[in-house]
Formats: structure tokens, C-alpha cells, sequence
């Protein structure tokens, strides 16, 4: 029975489910750093997950895709579309979130980015970001879901450090306190 170990609705296919989508997160989202690719690493991962999905699971739906879309190849035509367009707003919207992180790591590191870069602030441009907009707007349900899982959460904690930062400074400062003392008395 191991030809059926991923039947639609087992706990094997959720845990597959599962970690093909936080695979493909990491291959989507984990790249953004090396604008090198187009996203072949998911791409692969999407392909090999479809193949294993057939072989092990339920051909039948498979079967029924490939059945309605012979019989209403409208209907797919007009999925298809809509995944671009979808993909296209959506990555309008990553770029928006992804400015505001540029924004705040330039804010939060200006006197060190400044000085690097000879007091020059220029604004990312799009075409030095060409393949990782590509992966946003080819795979925009993971990009999506990660980044309005990811994004906010982030930022209410770095607002939840900024509240609490000063207090867990001082709580720092008077625990060693005695120890700073005793080390500039021996030094002089």
C-alpha cells in the first residue's frame, strides 16, 4: 500500500502538504538576497512534489484536472490570466513591503550605511531586483502567505523591543554594575 501513502485527506498528505509549502517559502522568500535565479530551486521542488503527488497519491484528480480542462479550456485560460494578474498586483505589493524594510534598515544603520556608501542614500532600482520580482510574481501564494505571516508579526515586535529596550538595558547595566567597578579598580 505504499503506492497510496499520499491519499488526499491521510496525515501523511498534510505533512507533505506542509512541508512542500514551507520548502517552497524558503526557496520564494530565502532568496531574495542572491538576485541570481529565477527560482529554479522551486521550481524543481513544485515539479518533484506534482510527480511524487501522482505516483503516490490519487491519479483520479489529476485525471479530472486534465479532463475539464479539455473539456473547458476557457475556464483554464481564464485561471491562467487571472494567476497573472494576481502575480502582478501582487508583486507591486511585495515591492512596497520589501521598500519599507529597505527603508527601515537604512534608518535604523544610516551613520554606518551612509559612511559606506559616501553619504549617498539611493533608492533600490527595480531592475537590480528583475529575478527576485519574477519569483514574487510566479509563485505569489507562498511569497503571499509568508510575507503577511512574516512581515507584520516582525514589526510589532520591534515595536514590543523599542518599548521595552531602555528597561532591559538598565536591568543590564545595574546587574553588572559591580563587576564594571571592580574592573576599572584594578586596571588603575
Amino acid at each position: 500500500m505504499i503506492w497510496e501513502l499520499l491519499l488526499f485527506g491521510t496525515v501523511w498528505f498534510w505533512m507533505f502538504i506542509g512541508g512542500v509549502f514551507a520548502v517552497m517559502i524558503m526557496e520564494v522568500e530565502g532568496e531574495v538576497l542572491q538576485n541570481d535565479s529565477f527560482g529554479v530551486g522551486a521550481t524543481i521542488v513544485l515539479i518533484f512534489s506534482l510527480l511524487l503527488l501522482y505516483f503516490f497519491g490519487n491519479k483520479t484528480y489529476f485525471d479530472s484536472f486534465i479532463i475539464y480542462a479539455i473539456d473547458k479550456p476557457s475556464h483554464v485560460i481564464g485561471m491562467i490570466m487571472g494567476y497573472f494578474v494576481v502575480g502582478t498586483i501582487w508583486s507591486f505589493v511585495k515591492w512596497y513591503f520589501f521598500l519599507l524594510n529597505k527603508r527601515d534598515y537604512f534608518l535604523k544603520n544610516r551613520d554606518t550605511y551612509c559612511v559606506c556608501r559616501q553619504a549617498t542614500c539611493d533608492a533600490p532600482k527595480v531592475s537590480d531586483y528583475q529575478y527576485v520580482i519574477i519569483r514574487w510574481m510566479t509563485y505569489w501564494p507562498f511569497s503571499m502567505v509568508w510575507t503577511l505571516i512574516n512581515d507584520p508579526v516582525r514589526r510589532i515586535f520591534n515595536r514590543i523591543y523599542c518599548l521595552v529596550q531602555k528597561q532591559m538595558q538598565s536591568l543590564s547595566d545595574r546587574m553588572f554594575a559591580p563587576y564594571a567597578e571592580n574592573k576599572s579598580d584594578k586596571v588603575s
